[in-house]
């Protein structure tokens, strides 16, 4: 889904676009007048409310519980059930009597990522990059703003214009959701400070 804002008392801007990319992750692309900054602006919003996802398990996905969640690392049961956030999974498996069997490693954490993160937010963002190590970065990236946004609030990352520091070139058509996407690829500095709203 995608919309496009851009009030006349904003002189300062020519067009603003907002891309879904998944249940928690917007795209917000700023494209400023001629004099305000010759770069747009590219930011990722992570939504801290969880999609409304009440669907009772299915008899698969129990299965899927069963058979994995004492011995399976995170990521990869994240993975087996992508529409669950962490902690929805770590509910349904005090419903079934499941306790994972996880070997004690420390201080380091067990769990990599946040307890609201969903597989299909770290498969949206990484479908936006190429290379491991990029996928790397967005997921690190992606999982310090769950950890980060208060529930109910919503906290941005702007992001540096492609053209400063780049994996890869990008197609001057801004218009595609893709060619945006492509404004990922790129370390996780940011400039200005983090914003909640």
């Amino acid at each position: 889904m995608q919309s496009s804002v851009c009030n006349e008392s904003y002189k300062a801007c020519k067009k603003i676009k907002l891309n879904i990319i998944s249940p928690h992750l917007f795209l917000l692309r700023i494209e400023w007048e001629n004099g305000v900054a010759s770069r747009p602006d590219i930011g990722l919003l992570w939504r801290g409310v969880s999609p409304n996802n009440v669907e009772a398990w299915s008899e698969e996905e129990d299965a899927i519980m069963r058979a994995h969640y004492t011995a399976m690392p995170q990521a990869e049961l994240m993975k087996a059930l992508p529409h669950r956030a962490w902690y929805r999974i770590c509910d349904r498996a005090q419903v079934l009597g499941l306790r994972r069997a996880v070997p004690f490693r420390g201080r380091a954490p067990i769990n990599t990522y946040h307890r609201t993160m969903r597989y299909d937010d770290l498969e949206a963002i990484m479908g936006l990059v190429q290379t491991d190590e990029e996928k790397e970065r967005v997921c690190h990236l992606v999982n310090t703003l769950a950890q980060e946004t208060m529930r109910g609030n919503l906290s941005i990352r702007w992001l540096l214009p492609l053209d400063l520091i780049s994996y890869a070139s990008v197609d001057n058509d801004a218009s595609s959701v893709s060619s945006n996407a492509l404004l990922l690829n790129l370390s996780d500095l940011t400039y200005g400070s983090r914003h909640q709203a």
